[in-house]
C-alpha cells in the first residue's frame, strides 16, 4: 500500500469530482492502490461492474488533476455507513503513472494546508462570534482538517445568537434521544402527584427499568421526599508567609464575618452567604464559602460573590504584619466542584434531599419478582462490595438518572460526579421492605445555565420545574426517580434479570412454574376431541410418559427454561372402549404465548451485548412473524382445508388456556414415520424422499394460491413495507453476525444482502407481485416426516407421503419460501445450479400440474432468490444469534447452503442479463 493511501485514509480524504453517464457527482477518496481508486458517495450511484467513467477530477476541477476513461470494478452500499462505494481502475501504464503523480501532488498540497489550518481555529470577536459567517468559517475549517461534511452537526434548531454564555466556538449540536420515564408518584412538599420524567440517554433498558421501579413504588403508595438544605460552595485559599500568619488570618475572618457576608451578597440579589468554614494547612488558609442560591445551581454567581469578598478581604489584610499575606487563589479545590469527594457526601454541595418508600411483599413479588427477605439479603452483599471498593456512599446507579435528567434539562453535566454521590438503604419491615436514599449534593438549577435553551426548558416544563421557585420540586423528583431506578436494578441483579430481557413491567403470569405433573387424566380427557370420544366412552384411564428422541427446537430449548411444561411431551394413553383397552401413542405440544417467544428473542439480542441491537429488536420484532403464533397453529388445524390436513398428523385435541398461558395440541405420535429428527443428518434424504416432499408441498401450495380471504386473520401476509421499516434492525443483525461468524459471510454475500434492503431494489417488489399462498414458513427437516405407504416396499417417491407439523409460523407469502428452506436443509451441500435446480424445476412442474397455471421460469427463479435473501436476513439472522449461545449443530451447514444458493442464483441471473 502506498504512502498516499496511509495519509489520505486517515488524514486527508481528497474530494473526487466525477462525470458518468452525463451525470455529475462528488465523493471522497477513501482508498488507493496502484491503478485503483476507491471512492465513497453519500448518494446512490447508478453504476455497475464494467461501466466506464468519462472523467474524474481529484480534489479540484483542473485539467492537471483529471483522469479519463476509468473502468468500474465494483459498486456497492456499505452496510454500516450506508455510503455508496465504488472502485475504479485504469490498466494503461501511462495512466497509472499519471494517477500516481496527481495523487502525490494532492497529498503535498493538502498536507501543507492541513498543517497550517490545524494551528488555529478561525477567530472572531464580540457579537460577530455567533454570526452565520463566523460559524461557517469554523465549519469549513472542520471540513478541511477532517474531510467530513458536518451536515448533521450543523443542522439543528438553535438560534446561535442566543447561545452566548453557553458555548464558544459554536459549530452546531448533537442530538441525544429522550425517553419518558415513570410517571413517578412523588409525595413531597413541592412535588405531590404523578410526574413524567424525561431521560436523555443512549443506554438501552434504562428508561424501562425506571418505569418498573416507579410502578412498584406507585402500587406501594408513592415515594416520600424531603429537601433538607441548599449549600453551594466556593473554596478560595489564602497563602501567608508563616503558619502563624494563617492562624491570625483565620481569627480575622471570624471577627469580620458579617462584613464578608455583606460584601459577598452585594454582588447578587440571589446568593446568600450562610457560613464560612476554615481549614489551616501549614501556611495557608482554605475557606469554604457556603451559599444558598435560590433556583439556580449557583456555580457562577457564587464564584463572582466569593471573588468580590476576597478582593475586599485582600485590601484589608495586605498590610497586616501579623498575617504576612502573600496572595489568594479563587479556588483551592476544597469545594469539590465537579469531583466525587467525601465532603460532598458528609456536608453536601448543592441541594440535599432524602426519599423513602415502603414496598410490601405483594408488590415486590408481582412487579420485581422477589420477596423482602431476598431483597434485603441481596443488597447486603452489594453494601459489602461498596465498602470493599471504597465507594463514596453506597448505591447502584444514581448516576444514570442524574446524567439522564441533567442532559435533558440543561444542567452542568460535569456535576454528575458529585451529584450522584449518595446512600441507598433497604431494611426489612413487617411484610415488606423500606427503601430509602440520601442525595447530599445535587448541583441543580431551574434558572440560568442551559435551562433556558429550548429543548431543555421544555423538559423542565414537562415536570413543572421551569423557572423560579421550582428547584426544590426538581430535587424531590430527581430523588424519587433515583429510588425507582435503584430498587428496580437491585431486584434485577438479585433475580438474575439484569442482563436478560424476558421480564416486563406488570406482566401477568402464573405465580408458580407449571410442571409435567399438571398433565393428568382430567387434563387429557378434557383435551381429547369430541371427534375421538363420546362423553362416556373412549375415556383415558391411564397415562404412561415415554421418552422423546428430540425436543431440540430453538424456541422449545429457550422457552422450556422459563417454564418446564413448554415443549414436546410423548405419552402412551390407555382408553376404555367396549370393555377393551386401546393403546394410543400421542405427542403433546404445549406452546408458550407468543409474548414469551418474542421476549426470548429479545433475550438473545440482549446477549449480543449491543444495546442498539437489542433495542431495535424490541421495536421491530414483528418482522419475524411471532405475534399470535401461540394460537395460529390451533386456528389452522381447526380451519385448514382437508387437502392440507391430509399432510398433517392426526389431531386429537386442541386447547387455548389464556389464564394459564398454555396453548396445547395433542396429536398423533409420528415415531412410526421415517425421517423424524433428521435435521443433522442430510444424508438420510435421498432423491426419492425429496421428490415425495415436493409432491406434497406442491399439493399443499395449490390450495390457497391467490386465496388469502379463506385463511384465518391470525395468518399474516408478506408485507414489503414492513420489511423496509425493519431494515435498520436487519442490517444491524447482519453486521453483528458477519462479525461474529466471519467465515460464513463472503463480501459478495454482504453486498447482495445489503442491496436486498435498498428501497430502490426490485427484490421486494418482485416478491409482492408474485402469487402467494399459505406457506408453512418453518418447512425444514426438523418439522417434517414421511409416512411409508407400503411397508414391504419403499424405493421411490410414490411409496412415501409427506407429514408436516409445527404450523405456528405459517404465513401467506410466495411458495418459494418453503421450497428454498426445505432444499437448504435436506441437501448435504449446494455448490452448483445443478445441485438444486432439478428439484426446483420438478416442484414448478408439479405446481403447474396442480393449479393449471403456467409460471415463467425466469420470474420464478428471481423470486426464489429474493425469498432466499429474505430468509437470510430474517430467520437466519435470528438463528445465528441463537447459535452464538446454543451452538446448534446444523446452523452453519444450512446457512452455508443458503449462502451458496444465493450466490449461485445471483450469478446465474446476472449471466442471463448479460446475454
Amino acid at each position: 500500500m502506498s504512502k498516499f493511501n496511509d495519509e489520505s485514509r486517515f488524514m486527508h480524504s481528497p474530494i473526487i469530482h466525477m462525470t458518468y453517464k452525463d451525470n455529475n457527482c462528488e465523493g471522497i477518496l477513501s482508498d488507493y492502490n496502484d491503478g485503483k481508486l476507491q471512492i465513497s458517495f453519500s448518494e446512490k450511484i447508478d453504476l455497475v461492474e464494467n461501466d466506464e467513467i468519462q472523467q474524474l477530477f481529484v480534489n479540484k476541477k483542473d485539467v492537471s488533476f483529471s483522469l479519463e476513461k476509468l473502468k468500474v470494478v465494483k459498486c456497492n452500499v456499505h452496510p454500516v455507513t450506508k455510503l455508496t462505494e465504488i472502485s475504479v481502475k485504469t490498466t494503461c501504464g501511462d495512466s497509472i503513472s499519471r494517477m500516481r503523480k496527481i495523487l502525490n501532488d494532492v497529498v503535498k498540497e493538502k498536507s501543507s494546508i492541513k498543517t497550517k489550518n490545524l494551528r488555529k481555529i478561525p477567530a472572531s470577536s464580540g457579537a460577530a462570534h455567533y454570526e452565520s459567517t463566523a460559524i461557517k468559517a469554523r465549519l469549513d475549517w472542520c471540513k478541511s482538517v477532517s474531510g467530513s461534511n458536518f451536515n448533521k452537526i450543523s443542522d439543528n434548531h438553535f438560534n446561535a445568537q442566543s447561545l452566548a454564555g453557553n458555548i464558544e466556538n459554536y459549530i452546531g449540536a448533537v442530538q441525544i434521544p429522550i425517553g419518558l420515564a415513570g410517571p413517578v408518584r412523588v409525595n413531597g412538599k413541592y412535588a405531590d402527584g404523578y410526574i413524567p420524567v424525561p431521560i436523555a440517554t443512549t443506554e438501552g433498558c434504562l428508561v424501562s427499568s425506571i418505569c418498573r421501579g416507579a410502578k412498584a413504588c406507585d402500587l406501594s403508595g408513592g415515594i416520600e421526599v424531603h429537601v433538607a438544605e441548599q449549600n453551594m460552595v466556593r473554596a478560595p485559599v489564602f497563602l501567608c508567609e508563616t503558619m502563624q500568619g494563617a492562624v491570625n488570618l483565620q481569627a480575622w475572618v471570624v471577627e469580620h464575618h458579617a462584613l464578608l457576608v455583606k460584601k459577598a451578597e452585594s454582588v447578587s440579589s440571589v446568593a446568600k452567604l450562610v457560613r464560612i468554614e476554615p481549614l489551616i494547612f501549614g501556611d495557608s488558609l482554605h475557606l469554604r464559602f457556603c451559599y444558598h442560591t435560590g433556583d439556580a445551581a449557583g456555580q457562577n454567581m457564587t464564584s463572582a460573590a466569593t471573588w468580590f469578598a476576597c478582593e475586599w478581604m485582600e485590601k484589608q489584610i495586605s498590610k497586616r504584619p501579623d498575617i504576612q499575606y502573600l496572595k489568594y487563589l479563587i479556588e483551592g479545590n476544597m469545594s469539590g466542584d465537579k469531583k466525587a469527594n467525601a465532603l460532598s457526601l458528609t456536608k453536601g454541595r448543592g441541594i440535599s434531599v432524602t426519599a423513602r418508600c415502603f414496598i410490601p411483599d405483594t408488590v415486590l413479588r408481582r412487579i420485581l419478582h422477589l420477596n423482602s427477605d431476598e431483597l434485603v439479603n441481596g443488597w447486603h452483599q452489594g453494601e459489602i462490595g461498596a465498602s470493599a471498593a471504597g465507594m463514596l456512599g453506597s448505591n447502584v446507579n444514581f448516576a444514570n438518572v442524574i446524567a439522564g435528567i441533567f442532559t435533558a434539562t440543561g444542567q452542568d453535566i460535569a456535576c454528575v460526579h458529585e451529584s450522584a454521590i449518595g446512600v441507598f438503604k433497604i431494611r426489612k419491615e413487617n411484610k415488606g421492605a423500606v427503601v430509602s436514599l440520601y442525595l447530599p449534593s445535587l448541583v441543580i438549577g431551574t434558572v440560568g445555565g442551559g435551562t433556558a435553551l429550548p429543548s431543555q426548558n421544555e423538559s423542565l416544563a414537562l415536570m413543572g420545574c421551569a423557572g423560579s421557585g421550582k428547584v426544590k420540586r426538581f430535587a424531590e423528583i430527581i430523588a424519587a426517580t433515583c429510588l425507582s431506578l435503584d430498587i428496580s436494578t437491585v431486584a434485577a441483579i438479585i433475580t438474575n434479570e439484569f442482563v436478560q430481557a424476558h421480564e416486563r413491567l406488570g406482566r401477568n403470569r402464573p405465580a408458580d412454574k407449571l410442571t409435567k405433573n399438571y398433565i393428568d387424566l382430567k387434563f387429557l380427557n378434557n383435551l381429547m376431541s369430541d371427534k375421538i370420544r363420546s362423553e362416556k366412552e373412549n375415556l383415558i384411564s391411564n397415562i404412561l410418559s415415554l421418552d422423546l428422541d428430540s425436543n431440540s427446537g430453538i424456541v422449545n430449548t429457550l422457552t422450556s427454561e422459563e417454564n418446564p411444561l413448554y415443549g414436546i411431551h410423548r405419552y402412551l394413553l390407555s382408553q376404555n372402549h367396549e370393555n377393551t383397552i386401546n393403546k394410543l401413542a400421542v405427542v403433546l405440544k404445549v406452546k408458550p404465548p407468543s409474548e414469551e417467544i418474542i421476549l426470548t428473542g429479545a433475550k438473545i439480542a440482549r446477549m449480543s451485548g449491543e444495546d442498539t441491537l437489542s433495542g431495535l429488536y424490541e421495536a421491530q420484532s414483528s418482522i419475524f412473524g411471532f405475534e399470535g403464533s401461540h394460537i395460529r397453529e390451533l386456528d389452522l388445524y381447526n380451519t385448514m382445508d382437508n387437502s392440507i390436513l391430509q399432510y398433517c398428523p392426526k389431531i386429537y385435541g386442541l386447547k387455548a388456556d389464556e389464564k394459564m398461558q398454555m396453548f396445547t395440541v395433542m396429536m398423533e405420535d409420528l415415531s412410526h414415520c421415517s425421517h423424524i429428527n433428521t435435521i443433522n443428518t442430510p444424508s438420510a434424504w435421498q432423491p426419492e424422499h425429496i421428490y415425495a416432499v415436493l409432491d406434497g408441498l406442491a399439493d399443499m401450495h395449490k390450495t390457497y394460491l391467490d386465496n388469502k380471504a379463506s385463511l384465518p386473520d391470525v395468518c399474516s401476509a408478506f408485507d414489503k413495507q414492513r420489511v423496509l421499516d425493519a431494515s435498520e434492525l436487519l442490517n444491524n443483525m447482519t453486521r453483528y453476525n458477519n462479525e461474529r461468524f466471519n467465515g460464513l459471510f463472503s463480501k459478495k454475500l454482504m453486498d447482495i444482502l445489503d442491496d436486498f434492503l435498498n428501497p430502490s431494489s426490485n427484490y421486494l417488489t418482485d416478491m409482492a407481485q408474485f402469487p402467494m399462498t399459505l406457506t408453512h414458513n418453518d418447512f425444514n427437516t426438523r418439522n417434517i416426516a414421511l409416512r411409508i405407504k407400503n411397508s414391504k416396499k419403499a424405493d421411490n417417491s410414490h411409496d412415501y407421503q409427506l407429514v408436516t407439523y409445527d404450523w405456528e409460523l405459517a404465513c401467506y407469502q410466495n411458495p418459494q419460501r418453503d421450497l428454498v428452506e426445505f432444499l437448504i436443509y435436506a441437501l448435504p451441500v449446494i455448490t452448483e445450479p445443478e445441485s438444486y435446480q432439478c428439484y426446483v424445476n420438478y416442484y414448478i412442474e408439479k405446481l403447474e400440474e396442480n393449479t393449471g397455471k403456467d409460471f415463467d421460469r425466469v420470474q420464478f427463479y428471481r423470486v426464489l432468490l429474493a425469498n432466499g435473501l429474505y430468509m437470510a436476513i430474517t430467520r437466519f439472522n435470528l438463528y445465528l444469534m441463537a447459535h452464538n449461545v446454543l451452538k446448534l449443530e446444523f446452523i452453519e451447514r444450512v446457512f452455508s447452503n443458503l449462502s451458496a444458493l444465493i450466490l449461485v442464483e445471483h450469478e446465474q441471473q446476472n449471466s442471463n442479463k448479460r446475454k
